[in-house]
């Protein structure tokens, strides 16, 4: 085999499983590890929103 196919043979991306076993009607997974430049994490802050975040009376 050649670097570049052992390379895409191990790529962590790929399912693991045979495809036999994969169940057709599954939902694809709809989340992607990448997160949004402005995205704060919740667990960091006090969990009280701030301010911009809270909506209006009569909104």
């Amino acid at each position: 085999m050649t670097d570049q196919v052992t390379a895409q043979a191990q790529d962590p991306t790929q399912p693991t499983t045979a495809p036999e076993d994969v169940d057709p009607l599954a939902r694809p997974p709809v989340f992607t590890p990448d997160r949004p430049e402005d995205w704060k994490d919740p667990a960091s802050g006090d969990g009280v929103p701030d301010d911009e975040d809270m909506p209006l009376p009569n909104d």
